[in-house]
């Protein structure tokens, strides 16, 4: 089970000061759902619900759109070593901007920004598809 599990996706659009930042929390085994436009000032979406094969397909659908968005930055909070290494065995071909440990030993942090990682997007999409199956441990049926 997981304990702490965070992604976010900023977006910064060029000539202007706009960001939309979508966020996803998932702390013993629920999950917050956030999606803030014109960030700071607008808070638009906020729910909690359990971990479920829906939430991996929302996931999906928010990484889906770096292909769109290539400006945007993923990152990934509060995840235990195992995960880290679960997530570079399964997209190991994406660059790793910075890695660091944080205070806490069993967590760390990890941005991740490439343009290039949607070259293969089916083998990408299955690797991740793969890497929230192991990270969630639920059972995901593949397309």
């Amino acid at each position: 089970m997981v304990s702490n599990f965070f992604l976010r996706i900023v977006s910064k659009q060029e000539g202007n000061s706009t960001k939309e930042i979508e966020e996803i929390t998932i702390h013993n085994n629920k999950v917050s759902y956030i999606n803030i436009s014109n960030f700071p000032n607008n808070v638009s979406i906020k729910r909690t619900f359990f971990i479920s094969n829906q939430l991996v397909d929302q996931i999906i659908s928010l990484i889906y759109e770096l292909e769109i968005y290539k400006s945007k930055t993923f990152e990934l909070y509060q995840i235990n070593q195992d995960c880290f290494q679960i997530l570079e065995l399964c997209v190991g071909k994406v660059h790793i901007v910075n890695k660091y440990s944080k205070i806490s030993n069993n967590h760390a942090f990890l941005s991740l920004k490439d343009p290039e990682i949607f070259r293969n997007t089916n083998e990408f999409s299955n690797n991740i598809r793969y890497f929230l199956r192991r990270l969630l441990k639920i059972n995901y049926q593949y397309d």
